[in-house]
């Protein structure tokens, strides 16, 4: 008989970034289902690689989706909130995306049920959480070979109950089904909807989408920036574009090596390149060096390759045109016969020796 579980699993810390959460569209995405590792709870359950394997194949059998309800219940008449779709594992965490149901709102016991969800996963990701509700086989440890052994279950033939062995390492669950992704309040190892990655994004994002940040960086002393950017401060590009676009939250409309200027009385553009550094300079000459170096060493190599090849061309040759009644006497002219062979048994060598003769 299956086990029925409830298990309210680790995201990671995190506070949101509105690209998580669409009102418009009634989505959340990047939903963080589940993460590898012990759960923090009296169970102390251990969720590995073939759990997880696991419930991503279970999900991938749910066509339209894994069903979400809002909170674990017996009876979800009226708290269902939509369904989880696009599960992808990271290899740490297995995430998702909740599509919200436009009846969610018309819940006749939980009016505006939807729109609530939405509004507060975009608000405090960190009060609401996803848990998982799913079956599994029976609990088990690994032996010393690799080897399932079952624990927590009673032995009808030695008629007791089989105890986790703690020199075993963790218990481990046999996955079966997963039956439904749900939102609860808290969750025994889960801080918020959202991974930590999330965190400094918005924030930076937030800084930068600032009105009043040009103005703050203009009228402030940032030796940081004037030292990351140096002469480049004049450029057409402003600081925060070029910062936008260091850390891939835009795209800088002008190259930071150079400066474009205008000639107003002859109506022309040119392009003014910033001088290399000494920096520059230096790694240039370095990787010059090196090269050169390569070159050298791959011409040595293939010198002495051609310097064998005819030595031995010139010893075959002396094999060949020497009397024939000399080839059966004298061990010198034995192991010649020999390395003949040896070499004509080579394709390439042969076809040398044919465009040769």
């Amino acid at each position: 008989m299956n086990n029925i579980c409830e298990f309210k699993l680790p995201n990671g810390s995190a506070v949101s970034t509105s690209d998580n959460v669409d009102i418009t569209s009634r989505t959340i995405t990047s939903v963080i289902i589940m993460n590898r590792g012990r759960i923090k709870d009296a169970r102390e359950y251990m969720l590995d690689d073939a759990f997880a394997k696991a419930l991503m194949r279970s999900a991938s059998r749910h066509k339209n989706g894994v069903i979400s309800n809002f909170g674990h219940n017996w009876n979800n008449l009226g708290k269902r909130l939509g369904r989880f779709s696009n599960f992808k594992d990271d290899g740490t965490s297995i995430r998702a995306d909740l599509s919200i149901y436009e009846s969610a709102d018309e819940s006749p016991g939980l009016p505006g049920l939807g729109s609530y969800v939405l509004n507060l996963a975009q608000e405090d990701p960190e009060v609401i959480m996803s848990s998982i509700r799913f079956s599994y086989k029976y609990q088990y440890q690994l032996s010393s070979d690799g080897a399932e052994k079952k624990v927590n279950y009673w032995d009808e033939k030695s008629q007791r109950w089989i105890d986790p062995v703690e020199a075993d390492g963790p218990v481990l669950l046999k996955f079966d089904e997963l039956i439904s992704v749900d939102l609860v309040d808290e969750g025994a190892a889960t801080d918020s909807l959202f991974s930590t990655e999330d965190r400094w994004k918005e924030t930076v994002r937030r800084v930068l989408s600032s009105p009043e940040i040009e103005q703050h960086l203009a009228t402030e002393e940032w030796p940081v920036l004037d030292a990351f950017y140096k002469n480049k401060i004049t450029q057409k590009v402003s600081i925060i574009d070029q910062l936008k676009a260091l850390i891939g939250l835009g795209n800088a409309e002008e190259n930071f090596e150079t400066e474009k200027t205008e000639n107003v009385e002859n109506n022309e553009s040119k392009e003014v390149v910033q001088p290399a550094t000494t920096e520059q300079v230096a790694m240039s000459a370095q990787i010059t060096e090196e090269f050169t170096k390569m070159m050298s060493a791959q011409q040595d190599l293939l010198a002495k390759l051609t310097e064998q090849v005819e030595a031995l061309s010139a010893r075959v040759s002396n094999v060949e045109n020497s009397p024939a009644a000399d080839h059966a006497v004298g061990d010198e002219e034995v192991s010649a016969q020999k390395e003949l062979k040896a070499y004509e048994k080579n394709p390439i060598n042969r076809k040398w020796l044919s465009r040769r003769s």
